[in-house]
């Protein structure tokens, strides 16, 4: 599969899990597209990463300058020198999908909103374990797809 896909916070931390200290939980294939968005041979395979999604990290890991610097070396350096990768802003479309969605399918946390709402503007699929995202995207029929 070629394209562009949005990578949220939970794949984005099991992707780089060793750094994280986390399980494996993405599949062979979404780990073979993330693979495959840093790799400069593949470049029909796009990855956009919303801002919120490093927010998150920072919140939630990154306790220390130790780590903030371990993080930055280990990597943010493979994400900022490659072209085939952005980190995607909350821009007026991306607020505009955010407000559409529809908090009675389901209420989903505003940085998670933030990350649907990237994908619905880019119509890009989104690269995720996170089970509230997978449940929302099946319920709401918006076109979005998801990769596990």
């Amino acid at each position: 599969m070629e394209g562009l896909f949005v990578l949220d916070t939970v794949g984005f931390i099991n992707y780089f899990k060793d750094f994280f200290n986390e399980d494996e939980r993405l599949s062979i294939d979404a780990r073979e597209l993330i693979n495959n968005c840093f790799d400069f041979e593949s470049p029909n395979h796009k990855l956009s990463i919303p801002s919120v999604v490093f927010i998150e990290i920072f919140e939630k890991f990154l306790k220390g300058q130790e780590k903030v610097s371990q993080f930055r070396y280990e990597i943010f350096s493979k994400i900022e020198n490659n072209p085939d990768i952005e980190i995607k802003s909350i821009d007026k479309e991306v607020l505009e999908h955010f407000c559409s969605i529809d908090d009675d399918i389901l209420k989903l946390e505003f940085h998670d909103k933030i990350i649907t709402a990237s994908a619905l503007q880019l119509e890009a699929a989104v690269i995720t374990c996170d089970s509230k995202i997978i449940d929302y995207i099946k319920k709401a029929k918006k076109g979005i797809k998801f990769i596990f």
